[in-house]
């Protein structure tokens, strides 16, 4: 039972005093007669919205929690380098030249495009936010061995959602295909989910030997337009379906 205190009513010959009275003005008050608020009551509204969608711009982003085992050893820059690997017995060869890659979950659907390096060795990125590049100098999806390295891009320079922006939300054992030549396949199933500073990108992902993979490359929070954009890079790890 709950128990409310009521003011003792007033009598005939009661002075209004300033327990009497309203604490402010209401919302009645601060509406015209009209109906409509006041300019500056609009304006304020205006105000308060902008500033509230410029503290939501600055905020610092979080990266994505990051699960599995890391990907390789850190390297300096982004050249490819013949990182050796974790030995391992290799899987069946099913190479595919990919033309398609699919995450059934995030509904991700892209065109792979072969790349290669810049002219300052860095793996090259496709131009169009839409498609993803695979790095045709490293192993090919469903090789026996080595790591495929498919890259791509989060946004577009104009702001425009890139095709991996939802790689972020990808889980452990999600599904992935990757699409080739004439109808073939190749499966994989995510294992880990790791960002890295983009200074520190593990050249080991590169790798020709060792127990076959597929990473999938993205940028990652924060971005800082000062510094040159995305700070770190999201790498997804995953290892052909039915295989630890």
């Amino acid at each position: 039972m709950t128990l409310r205190r009521t003011k003792k009513p007033a009598g005939p010959g009661h002075t209004p005093g300033p327990a009497d009275r309203p604490a402010g003005p209401g919302l009645r008050d601060l509406l015209r007669r009209d109906g409509r608020a006041p300019w500056w009551a609009t304006f304020v509204v205006a105000l308060l919205t902008c500033l509230t969608a410029l503290l939501l711009t600055l905020m610092p982003v979080q990266a994505p929690s990051e699960f599995g085992p890391a990907v390789g050893g850190p390297a300096t820059g982004h050249s490819p380098g013949p990182g050796a690997g974790h030995r391992g017995a290799p899987g069946p060869d099913r190479r595919v030249v990919p033309e398609r890659l699919t995450l059934p979950r995030l509904a991700v659907h892209a065109d792979v495009v072969p790349v290669g390096t810049t002219a300052a060795g860095n793996v090259a990125v496709p131009g169009d936010a839409g498609k993803v590049g695979w790095y045709r100098f490293g192993a090919a999806p469903g090789s026996a061995a080595g790591s495929a390295v498919l890259v791509g891009h989060v946004d577009s320079r104009r702001g425009e959602r890139g095709i991996l922006a939802s790689l972020s939300s990808v889980r452990q054992g999600d599904a992935v295909v990757v699409a080739g030549r004439g109808g073939r396949k190749a499966r994989y199933a995510v294992v880990s989910r790791r960002s890295v500073d983009k200074d520190a990108f593990p050249g080991q992902i590169f790798r020709r030997t060792g127990r076959p993979a597929l990473v999938l490359v993205t940028c990652a929070a924060p971005f800082d337009p000062e510094r040159g954009g995305y700070q770190r890079l999201l790498l997804v790890t995953a290892v052909p379906a039915g295989r630890g």
